[in-house]
């Protein structure tokens, strides 16, 4: 092996341990790069993972995935649209759900000699905590407002035994002295 060909593969094993999704595609918007979590975040087909897949077959897969007929002419005419959206590539960030229900969130980036870079997250858990923490918000200040009221009730009871023990406590003094 090579000094060239082990650089690249430390270059794929440096990609593959990477938790989020990255693929490069060139100025002929052919793959050129891309990390294992690239096709499981979105998850595709092993044979649109690999390098010198087009654009324009992954945007084609994706369209009929996500919903857009293969008999349409809207098809061709959404791939060409992403086709060309590409071709003009200008920093975009965009979220969508997978088939698996996951949501990820796609960073793209325009290189300087054509093609982009795209990086995915997976978001789910952190949207989540988002639409979760205010639901948690109001339940804890439900739980707070029920102790306090709970302690002001517990803290009268306790202020009534007390003139109660000080009231006795004067009548058998009084009772004592006679």
């Amino acid at each position: 092996m090579g000094q060239h060909d082990a650089r690249r593969v430390s270059f794929q094993v440096g990609l593959d341990s990477l938790d989020q999704g990255v693929c490069v595609f060139d100025d002929e918007l052919c793959l050129v790069a891309h990390n294992r979590r690239f096709g499981e975040l979105l998850g595709l087909p092993a044979r649109l993972v690999h390098d010198g897949v087009s654009f324009a077959d992954l945007a084609r897969y994706l369209a009929e995935r996500d919903g857009i007929s293969p008999a349409s002419a809207d098809l061709e005419e959404d791939v060409a649209r992403r086709v060309e959206a590409a071709r003009n590539c200008v920093r975009t960030y965009s979220e969508r759900t997978t088939p698996s229900g996951r949501l990820v969130a796609a960073q793209t980036s325009p290189l300087p000699e054509g093609g982009f870079v795209t990086v995915y997250t997976d978001i789910t858990e952190r949207r989540m905590a988002e639409i979760l923490t205010p639901q948690r918000e109001g339940e804890l200040e439900a739980r707070v407002n029920q102790r306090t009221l709970d302690l002001r009730t517990v803290n009268e009871a306790l202020r009534q035994n007390v003139r109660r023990l000080e009231a006795a406590s004067a009548a058998l003094a009084k009772n004592e002295a006679r």
